[in-house]
């Protein structure tokens, strides 16, 4: 063996047993450490323990809210016999749908009790010796609270313990305090504390079809007393709808309140006084105001009379004229589902699709210049009076009805869209502008109704009947008077132009009364609670009842805007544009509270509707403000639902 291997060996040795004398002392400090730490956590009360073990330095708190736990407890939940499980499954039972923390059957008959705190869920989970009878009468019959004006402490309300139940809860804080004294658990945001509860106790509901016992008091189905519990009244309701999947997941648009949310309702009473203000000044004659948060309504409420007569109270029933939101609420919908096929592209050019637009000046405009309204188109034209005087429509009696008493050819609707394919660009007329600019037109749309047709072999309103609305139970149609009475039905204007009558059950647009109600800008008539629905629809990803209507792709595309001066997306109207991007209206009709991810649109006839991805919040506003006539202009200029969008904003926190 040579000098170096040997040199080299007794080096390795003597290294060896450096480590080993330090691991020896590091052994020795720790287990000094160890005792000095078990040391001083059996001089704490218990409650000291509790604290220490609950809360972690510089974390948010969690803070129990005992109104709600208290509303929450009083709701009768099944027996365990009915749930088929024993005390001890129990918890684990829920533990997944309630984030951890517990909930056990008290006392009383048929109740129960929600533990508030994660942490405290920890302990009990490492504590086999309690029994549910023992957890019931113990530590688990009382709430913890956490007092936001103290935040230093965490306090039992009634601690009753007997002393072996004492002694055992200390044993087992101290273990966890002494093996994980540098790991405390983690403890949550008290932001959503209410509303996690909510949510969780609805789905634990839901999963398991208990809606009969949510709504009775005493033992399961033993009572039809109506229980006096307002999240009792939401379950029974979303039970009986579908609303939740068998595992408790919200499906679809749900009922909810404000409770729910951190909201400061007092808006919602400036909400009831502004809009009382508009129809005592006659701006409207009533309207519906729904609002959505993270899928939940939180507020949807009817105003006023359908008109100033106050004969028919506006209801949640109540069906608008929706204008231009057929634009959005059905043109655009189909043209998405076309995308999403693959049967349409919107980057190409119109005349692809329509070949009598090949010869027109409209050869090379595209669907993205239509839909973003840059596609150099006159707004507006009354195709409605070159039809009126050269066809005589007033002694027509065709199969297609405009009015109550007006019957039109249906040639008629063929007659407008030649018109729209043969009319003058804004480029080409010396009183408008020459050049390129954003400028919202009703023209392009009415090529869309067609283009649906085309590519799909049904018409706009039959496709969407076959593969959305249909499908979803969305109850948005044109030609409203083919299902429903006319009682339920707003009425719009009073046409003294081309009807002779008051306009109700039929589209209030002219021009697309005579192309027989349906068209790509307006005909559709609905009420908020279902465009509500539709909208969730787009926030929960293009998905319904667990299936896909809208791929992300195309819901990202048509919501995007595609023009550096131009705030519209693809049918949507969009906020203003972002700083240093000037155009043509730069503001538009929306809250400044919404971030720029928000999208909607606005109906000549009164109507809004927004959606805003960013804080998950739906708002639509419906009247009839053209009765009885367009000139009252009064909704607009006192700028009513833009306000009220603000409102609805700062209930949410937003300053």
């Amino acid at each position: 063996m040579s000098r170096l291997l040997v040199i080299n060996i007794l080096s390795l040795i003597l290294l060896l047993l450096v480590e080993l004398t330090a691991h020896a002392q590091s052994a020795e400090a720790n287990k000094k450490q160890l005792k000095t730490v078990r040391r001083e956590i059996r001089k704490m009360s218990l409650a000291e323990k509790i604290n220490s073990f609950v809360l972690k330095d510089n974390d948010p708190y969690r803070v129990v809210d005992i109104d709600t736990i208290t509303e929450i407890n009083g709701l009768p939940l099944p027996s365990l016999e009915a749930i088929g499980q024993s005390a001890v499954g129990l918890p684990e039972w829920l533990a997944e749908l309630l984030g951890a923390d517990y909930i056990f059957k008290s006392k009383v008959e048929n109740q129960a009790i929600l533990l508030g705190l994660d942490s405290i869920g920890r302990i009990l989970r490492s504590t086999p010796y309690f029994t549910e009878e023992e957890i019931s009468e113990g530590i688990l019959g009382h709430d913890f609270i956490l007092p936001v004006s103290d935040r230093g402490k965490l306090y039992l309300a009634t601690l009753e313990l007997d002393k072996s139940e004492r002694k055992n809860l200390n044993e087992h804080l101290e273990h966890f305090l002494i093996s994980e004294h540098t790991h405390y658990p983690a403890v949550s945001s008290p932001e959503d504390l209410e509303k996690r509860y909510l949510e969780w106790v609805i789905k634990v509901y839901a999963s398991n079809k208990w809606y009969h016992a949510a709504r009775t008091t005493g033992n399961q189905g033993a009572s039809t007393e109506k229980a006096e519990n307002w999240l009792a009244e939401i379950i029974y309701e979303q039970i009986t709808k579908g609303v939740y999947s068998e595992n408790g997941d919200r499906l679809k648009l749900a009922q909810g309140l404000p409770q729910m949310f951190d909201t400061d309702v007092t808006y919602f009473d400036i909400v009831d006084s502004l809009i009382s203000y508009a129809i005592r000044n006659e701006a409207i004659p009533g309207c519906q105001l729904l609002v959505a948060k993270d899928g939940y309504v939180i507020f949807n409420k009817a105003y006023g009379y359908q008109t100033y007569d106050s004969l028919r109270p506006v209801n949640h029933s109540t069906i608008y004229d929706l204008a231009s939101l057929t634009k959005v609420l059905a043109t655009t919908q189909a043209l998405m589902q076309l995308t999403d096929a693959e049967k349409y592209d919107p980057a190409k050019k119109l005349s692809t699709y329509l070949p009598y637009l090949v010869g027109t000046n409209k050869k090379d405009i595209t669907g993205i210049e239509v839909l973003s309204h840059y596609a150099d188109l006159y707004p507006y034209y009354p195709f409605w009076k070159k039809a009126r005087d050269e066809f005589e429509l007033n002694k027509m009696n065709g199969p297609i009805q405009a009015g109550r008493e007006l019957w039109v050819e249906s040639w008629v609707a063929d007659s407008i869209l030649s018109w729209a394919a043969k009319s003058d660009l804004l480029s080409e007329r010396s009183d408008t502008v020459t050049q390129r600019q954003y400028f919202y037109s009703d023209v392009g749309f009415y090529f869309f109704e067609d283009l649906v047709e085309r590519l799909s072999g049904r018409t706009l309103n039959l496709f969407l009947a076959d593969n959305l609305f249909g499908p979803t139970e969305i109850d948005l149609v044109f030609r409203p008077l083919n299902i429903y009475p006319d009682s339920v039905i707003a009425p719009t204007e009073m046409d003294k132009l081309l009807r002779n009558e008051l306009v109700q059950g039929y589209v209030h647009d002219r021009n697309a009364a005579l192309m027989g109600g349906v068209a790509g800008q307006a005909g559709l008539f609905g009420n908020a609670r279902n465009i509500a629905k539709l909208m969730q629809i787009h926030l929960d990803s293009g998905r319904y009842d667990g299936e896909q209507y809208f791929s992300s792709e195309v819901l990202i595309e048509y919501g995007r805007r595609h023009f550096t001066n131009n705030r519209r997306g693809l049918g949507w109207d969009k906020p203003a544009l972002p700083a240093g991007r000037p155009g043509l209206e730069p503001d538009g009709p929306v809250s400044k509270y919404a971030s720029d991810a928000t999208f909607g649109h606005t109906g000549f006839t009164g109507g809004m509707v927004w959606a805003d991805p960013k804080e998950n919040l739906i708002f639509v506003f419906l009247s009839n403000r053209v009765y009885p006539s367009v000139d009252n202009n009064k909704l607009i200029e006192m700028n009513i639902r833009t306000r009220i969008q603000d409102l609805v904003y700062r209930a949410l926190g937003y300053q």
